[in-house]
């Protein structure tokens, strides 16, 4: 079996699977289906993926169209297609949001959102009983990105940059910002920190790294 079969058959089994339903309509805009998982990003890396990758862009009128060459850009918060040899940008505007597969059964999942006025793609993190985001701020400008297309390679830049990470939960029917510490999940979902503390050791977490807190919350966020 060639490997371009090969591909297709992969591209046809994530077409055909409904892991990941996007409506910004609903009062819960992200489904994401037994079985599939999101990836947990410990990294604040220029792309999210290290290679073109194949993901679905979902679209404001609730159709979706699956790519072969796909990535997103956090610097610049834009969504990176290839398509026909041709190297398409896309902004939040006119999107609901994509997602990234790193196999059939997990990848990224973007949400397109307006946080303080501004429409940008937030990356989901934890979706249960809150869905829960970030999005990153750099101190970056409209220079040329880091990729090249010569056979379709993928070339992440490696460059010092100043980041801010922002997260945010959404909540009736709301983008909210959400302070990541112990002191807001105790009060988010009603347990002392003692308690949380508790959590955190059984599952050898460690609460004074973003890390940490992120698993903590997603381990809170499914009771």
């Amino acid at each position: 079996m060639n490997k371009w079969l090969i591909a297709f058959l992969f591209a046809s089994c994530l077409c055909q699977a409904q892991n990941v339903v996007l409506n910004l309509q609903s009062q819960n805009p992200l489904q994401v289906g037994e079985g599939f998982s999101l990836t947990f990003h410990q990294n604040n890396n220029e792309y999210i993926a290290t290679k073109w990758s194949q993901g679905k862009l979902f679209y404001n009128n609730g159709t979706s169209k699956t790519y072969d060459s796909l990535n997103f850009n956090r610097y610049l918060n834009i969504i990176e297609v290839v398509t026909n040899n041709k190297l398409l940008t896309l902004k939040p505007m006119g999107l609901a949001g994509a997602l990234i597969y790193d196999t059939k059964n997990s990848g990224s999942v973007l949400i397109s959102a307006k946080v303080d006025l501004e429409t940008r793609f937030l990356l989901t993190n934890s979706v249960g009983q809150y869905l829960f985001a970030s999005y990153l701020t750099t101190d970056k400008g409209e220079e040329s990105r880091g990729f090249r297309i010569d056979e379709l390679v993928f070339v992440a830049r490696e460059e010092q940059v100043v980041i801010e990470e922002f997260f945010v939960l959404f909540r009736k029917g709301a983008w909210e910002h959400f302070k990541l510490n112990k002191s807001a999940l105790s009060k988010l979902f009603k347990k002392d920190k003692k308690e949380l503390q508790l959590i955190a050791s059984d599952s050898d977490l460690d609460l004074s790294k973003k890390e940490g807190l992120i698993r903590l919350f997603q381990m809170l966020n499914k009771g």
